[in-house]
């Protein structure tokens, strides 16, 4: 992640930035051990190999303009995209998650929104700040069966 501050002087304040990721991730061994002994099933269990890749950006922008000595409004903008991969090897049959070993399951997903943020902020005193803010967010998900 890259930010450029302004200085803390004058009425105008900002912040600009960007942010990238190239992650990949392997899990061995990743699953859930279920045991019902009433009913006969002991240990049923589901392990798979997981590998996993995802490559996401964002670029931001936020500015604060000082209206008075106490009163403050803020703006931001936000866009993030990412692309996700994910190969599932289960390696255990499971009766109670329907897996059977030695499948492969692939999976990919896509995402991309571009946020605002509004906000208002209030200072009467120099121990007190009152303040409103909208703003809007989201996470990328996990990736769907292809």
């Amino acid at each position: 992640e890259l930010r450029l501050v302004s200085s803390d002087e004058g009425r105008l304040r900002w912040t600009v930035g960007g942010y990238f990721k190239d992650d990949e991730r392997i899990q061995n061994g990743t699953g859930f051990i279920i045991s019902l002994p009433l009913i006969g099933l002991i240990d049923d269990q589901s392990l798979a190999y997981v590998r996993a890749t995802a490559e996401a950006w964002a670029a931001f922008a936020d500015v604060e303009y000082q209206l008075t000595d106490t009163l403050a409004v803020q703006a931001g903008i936000r866009h993030y995209d990412a692309k996700i991969d994910q190969l599932i090897r289960f390696e255990t049959t499971s009766l109670i998650f329907g897996t059977v070993a030695g499948v492969e399951q692939p999976s990919a997903g896509s995402y991309s929104d571009t946020l605002p943020k509004i906000g208002l902020s209030w200072t009467p005193t120099d121990k007190l700040m009152l303040y409103a803010k909208y703003a809007e967010g989201f996470r990328d998900g996990g990736s769907n069966y292809r």
